[in-house]
């Protein structure tokens, strides 16, 4: 992971609250390492800004872009895969 592949992403406070051994198992899968959290009361969600392989690679001096987290489960249980989708406004 180079210190430049940052991003941020959303998490809602409900996921955060009701199903912290998945968020806890996503972000170990994709190994996120957080920088920085802001809860966005207005949204009801946690704003993670990250690094992660997954993140295009930013220069200093660039605001970092925003991702989509995507979840797959099988049968709606267990987490088969997770990866993000770079926001392109």
């Amino acid at each position: 992971m180079n210190k430049r592949n940052i991003g941020f992403f959303k998490v809602s406070v409900e996921n955060v609250k009701e199903r912290p051994d998945e968020v806890a198992a996503v972000f170990s899968m994709l190994k996120i390492l957080p920088y920085r959290v802001d809860y966005r009361f207005d949204m009801g969600d946690f704003e993670y800004h990250a690094m992660c392989d997954q993140f295009d690679i930013v220069k200093e001096g660039y605001m970092a872009p925003e991702y989509n987290l995507i979840i797959k489960k099988s049968e709606g249980v267990e987490i088969t895969s997770a990866k993000f989708e770079k926001i392109n406004l």
